[in-house]
């Protein structure tokens, strides 16, 4: 799907002037606690980092794990600590998925939810009487309240999410879908990790991401290397499914036909042109699909 230039540049106008705003009201409202230390938010954000490069993948959607280190980082640094980590993040991952010219929107526009993911969820927590204290105060109502918090982070992430995308595509998008699913899936299991690496780090210091991070890791690991060789799998047994349906076509346009349904299913793409031979140096476009349709064929013949 493609979203028209006149809306990728009031995304970037709307970030250009949301984003300095949001860092100055974060800080005003919550400037990093007298828990914090440099080195620390450092080493955290590298862990961040490194989490964020090693994604989930469910049914081929990637899937951030850094729930824990941005709980942690709330309750122990505060809002305006956060909201950095998130930006982070944020720009972390989408620069994984190696997004092509005409998306570079998604930067202004993942970094404005995010924020405002932050600041609600946040203010929540301040609300309800949620005040940053250390592991060794600890109680059932702190604990309480930072679910409230990661409960509220996740809502409003959807919520965001499913009005972003029928802002950008002009169609309505379900909130209760698999990914949904996951995604809370994911937050349940990231909320004690955070709550445990909070109580962690009081004890044994910077030591605690160690402790935490290493086995989190390298879970993600094991289950990154076991999806590519599932994946690949998932390919091999389609390109076999395809080779069979193709035999069992004698028409050059049934072929044609067979192959585009098969390699759409297998690749899911927005653009897809098929080029024919024409035994004079040229190639004459056969199949043109767009946006999720096949259109006229306008393309010239291009010269070898």
């Amino acid at each position: 799907m493609v979203v028209d230039r006149r809306t990728q540049i009031f995304i970037w106008v709307a970030w250009f002037a949301v984003f300095p705003i949001g860092l100055w009201t974060a800080y005003q409202i919550s400037p990093p606690t007298h828990f914090y230390h440099h080195f620390d938010f450092l080493v955290t954000s590298g862990l961040s980092c490194i989490v964020a490069l090693i994604p989930i993948v469910v049914n081929q959607i990637p899937f951030s794990v850094t729930q824990w280190l941005t709980l942690f980082v709330f309750l122990k640094y505060g809002l305006f600590a956060e909201v950095i980590l998130a930006q982070i993040i944020t720009f972390i991952v989408l620069l994984r998925l190696r997004l092509p010219k005409e998306k570079w929107y998604n930067f202004p526009l993942n970094s404005i939810m995010f924020m405002i993911v932050s600041f609600v969820s946040g203010t929540i927590f301040y609300i309800f009487g949620g005040e940053h204290v250390q592991a060794g105060n600890l109680t059932i109502n702190f604990v309480v309240l930072a679910g409230l918090y990661m409960a509220s982070y996740f809502m409003i992430n959807q919520i965001l999410f499913t009005g972003a995308f029928s802002f950008l595509y002009k169609t309505r998008k379900p909130l209760i879908t698999k990914a949904f699913l996951w995604e809370g899936l994911i937050h349940l299991i990231a909320f004690p990790v955070g709550i445990t690496l909070f109580f962690l780090y009081d004890l044994v210091g910077v030591s605690s991401f160690l402790l935490v991070g290493a086995p989190i890791i390298s879970t993600q690991l094991i289950l990154l290397k076991y999806n590519t060789s599932k994946e690949i799998n998932q390919y091999l047994q389609k390109a076999v499914e395809t080779g069979h349906r193709l035999t069992e076509r004698l028409k050059f346009e049934e072929v044609l036909n067979t192959f585009i349904d098969h390699l759409l299913n297998m690749f899911p793409a927005d653009y897809l042109y098929i080029f024919d031979d024409m035994n004079d140096d040229r190639l004459q476009a056969v199949r043109c699909y767009e946006n999720g349709k096949f259109i006229r064929m306008g393309v010239k013949p291009l010269r070898l």
